[in-house]
């Protein structure tokens, strides 16, 4: 099989799954997989991940075995391919959050357009995935991508800029505020389709979302979830971890919401899932994080194994 690694929202492969590298979980998984290690580096704002899972799709050979591992964003595309083959009224169901929606037709048309030609291409290269770790996925959307996001992001913003200025480096302080107004700048543009569709698509309300997790639509792929909520250590730790929960008045890890990470697409049997929980377990952190990074190659390895 080919071991396929999917990274998240503002990232890239090598910048998402950075911290593998020189671990025992990295060299376990080199000496199983070898010259089949494969990662999809892929636009994740300024296209829905139906484009990207259309992309993906149609690079991979026919009938590859896939292992899967998603950070963020990623799992939604992971889960895209994992669709099961669905035709005639089944098709028609399947694209109605498309079809029905009323804001932004052109873009909604687009969608629905993707999503029938995706079916087509998985329908004739028949993948079969027999592993699928998912890791923070907004597979239920995030609240992150909502009316209060300029403040939040604001609000932990300043609590960084805060630590930033401590250490008194004038590059540093530049290079962070420019980076601050360029977010908020960016963050404008959240709620369009038009503008930023990778982000609109993971908003709880979005039709992208809606697809994923209709109760009537299943896969057969292999899913585990890693899912963790994040707890403040330290004065800035503390604020910042206050500021989230104040944000999203549930658990979450300072990007998506621990609720739903479990969702998406419908299995005959539950997920295996890892909750976990402490001051180390940001957004960011999970693969630096020995306890993630176990678990996610004993899933590889030995999915029944280590279900709970």
């Amino acid at each position: 099989p080919f071991l396929l690694f999917l990274h998240g929202t503002f990232s890239s492969a090598p910048g998402a799954f950075f911290a593998l590298n020189g671990t025992d979980e990295w060299r376990a998984m080199q000496g199983r997989y070898g010259n089949r290690v494969i990662a999809f580096n892929h636009p994740t704002l300024s296209v829905s991940p139906l484009v990207n899972a259309l992309e993906l799709a149609k690079l991979l050979p026919e009938r590859a075995r896939l292992h899967m591992v998603s950070h963020s964003r990623g799992g939604l595309v992971g889960e895209l391919l994992a669709l099961s083959p669905v035709k005639g009224q089944d098709l028609v169901e399947l694209v109605k959050p498309f079809a029905e929606a009323t804001d932004f037709p052109e873009e909604r048309k687009a969608d629905e357009q993707r999503l029938r030609e995706l079916i087509d291409v998985l329908a004739q290269k028949q993948f079969q995935i027999e592993r699928f770790v998912r890791v923070a996925c907004p597979a239920r959307g995030t609240l992150l991508v909502g009316e209060r996001l300029d403040t939040y992001v604001s609000a932990i913003l300043n609590g960084l800029g805060m630590a930033v200025k401590l250490t008194g480096n004038p590059i540093v302080i530049t290079a962070f505020d420019f980076t601050k107004a360029f977010v908020l700048s960016l963050l404008k543009c959240k709620a369009n389709p038009g503008d930023l569709p990778g982000l609109e698509a993971q908003r709880p309300a979005a039709p992208f979302i809606h697809l994923l997790n209709r109760p009537d639509q299943q896969s057969a792929a292999d899913l585990s979830v890693i899912a963790g909520d994040i707890e403040g250590a330290g004065v800035l730790g503390n604020v910042i971890a206050g500021t989230s929960n104040t944000f999203f008045l549930r658990h979450n890890d300072l990007v998506v919401n621990t609720d739903s990470m479990d969702g998406g697409l419908q299995r005959p049997k539950p997920a295996r899932l890892l909750f976990d929980q402490g001051a180390n377990v940001g957004h960011s952190n999970y693969f630096i994080n020995q306890k993630t990074r176990q678990q996610l190659w004993n899933w590889l390895d030995k999915p029944a194994e280590a279900a709970p």
